[in-house]
């Protein structure tokens, strides 16, 4: 099957790869073996805590994968820790044209410029609330605004889709940096960050207490640099936000759409441990870009990642790649005598942010 995947078109192999996960939703145990996730068990130093929300390992799949969760139920018995659905808006958009998604097996790279396709706010409301075989993986969901939107209306859109959402996420991440939607990029600017942040950290904390909830964890996801200025200038709008945590980071913008996979590993590893630096450790930062092996996943941890997120590696390593990940981490762990994983975040972060 995988080869017969990797000679189809790129996005035609992903909607069968998302299509017989969706059909397999129903056997938890099979899909766990399939993986190898069954036979590794649990990794119990692996656990991780942002706010109140508990996270069996450190490794989610980052978000663009399944848009629409189609097969979260699928997705969580391969052993990932967290999901992140969408990103999702307000009503369906088709995004770009196709072809839009490539990839490079051999240079480990893809190239997606498909926006942010996807059935809408009320068609995955429905799915989350049809959920079942979750267990302990955490399902949260990205939120974007529509297309014709201008940056000015990110705001209200995205409060219109915490309040829909809010029952059937676990927590939330707010896409300010899509190479692939129109001047998307622009929503990373440290004045808009700190200015549009701020409010969506106070609706939150007030659509919680009209719920009688606890507030949810919410995320912001920022384009990559190793500008450093413009890494304090970020941090220092994080900061002043409350923001629950960062996640660095998204895809590359080239002509042809965000390239992500191997190319964009070295740039995400030293922006992550810059922002780390800046922000002294103080809002958790789930690594994401061009992590494709174990050792990826580990030296992301050292360079200040609490958490990490997988994309290309799924698709170019399979399911597989989640257990080994966490099987390493363990091990390396144990060879530094450390009993959490916490206690290895950022360890080599001076030096990765020289890179």
């Amino acid at each position: 099957m995988a080869a017969l995947l990797a000679r189809m078109d790129a996005e035609r192999a992903h909607e069968w790869a998302l299509n017989g996960l969706n059909a397999l939703q129903s056997y938890p145990r099979t899909l766990r073996i399939l993986s190898g996730a069954g036979a590794l068990g649990q990794w119990t130093h692996l656990k991780v805590r942002i706010g109140d929300l508990e996270f069996a390992n450190p490794v989610g799949l980052a978000a663009g994968w399944d848009k629409n969760a189609v097969a979260p139920g699928a997705l969580a018995s391969l052993g990932f820790g967290f999901l992140e659905m969408g990103t999702v808006t307000l009503w369906p958009e088709a995004g770009n044209a196709r072809p839009r998604i490539f990839r490079g097996r051999r240079g480990q790279w893809m190239i997606n410029r498909v926006g942010f396709a996807n059935d809408g706010a009320w068609v995955v409301r429905e799915r989350l609330q049809r959920l079942q075989n979750s267990g302990s993986c955490v399902v949260g969901v990205s939120l974007g605004k529509m297309r014709t939107s201008g940056s000015d209306q990110l705001l209200s859109e995205v409060m219109k889709l915490l309040e829909m959402l809010y029952l059937d996420a676990a927590f939330f991440s707010v896409n300010v940096s899509s190479p692939n939607t129109p001047k998307g990029f622009l929503m990373g600017r440290p004045d808009f960050l700190a200015a549009t942040l701020k409010e969506l950290v106070q609706e939150n904390r007030s659509l919680a207490h009209r719920l009688g909830r606890l507030p949810k964890p919410i995320f912001v996801k920022v384009a990559p640099t190793v500008n450093w200025d413009h890494i304090r200038d970020m941090a220092a709008s994080l900061r002043t936000s409350e923001i629950n945590g960062v996640i660095v980071s998204n895809t590359l913008a080239t002509p042809e759409g965000g390239l992500s996979g191997l190319p964009l590993r070295a740039v995400s590893k030293s922006m992550t441990a810059r922002l780390y630096l800046e922000l002294d450790g103080k809002i958790p930062i789930i690594g994401v870009g061009g992590i494709l092996t174990p050792q990826d996943a580990w030296e992301r941890i050292l360079a200040g990642a609490s958490m990490i997120q997988i994309f290309s590696g799924f698709v170019f390593k399979g399911a597989g790649l989640i257990g080994k990940i966490c099987s390493h981490i363990e091990r390396k762990l144990a060879l530094l005598g450390l009993d959490r994983l916490e206690q290895a975040c950022g360890m080599k972060a001076k030096d990765y942010a020289l890179e």
